[in-house]
């Protein structure tokens, strides 16, 4: 239901915020892991699409009185 739906935002948006530190603390290393940089920032990629489609999803809800 739409708790469920809530709380997979929430995690997802966790998840975001914890990629973007480790990216920031791999960006301080005098030598980064580029490799391990884009690898972070695709999945931040992936976890704002499902977050938007999370989103739709609940606003389609609420269209429908659910």
């Amino acid at each position: 239901g739409n708790r469920q739906i809530r709380q997979s935002i929430e995690s997802l948006s966790q998840r975001i915020q914890e990629h973007q530190a480790k990216i920031a603390q791999e960006q301080m290393n005098l030598q980064p892991d580029y490799g391990v940089i884009k690898h972070w920032q695709s999945e931040i990629q992936a976890f704002v699409r499902q977050v938007r489609r999370l989103e739709d999803r609940l606003i389609q809800r609420r269209r429908r009185g659910r």
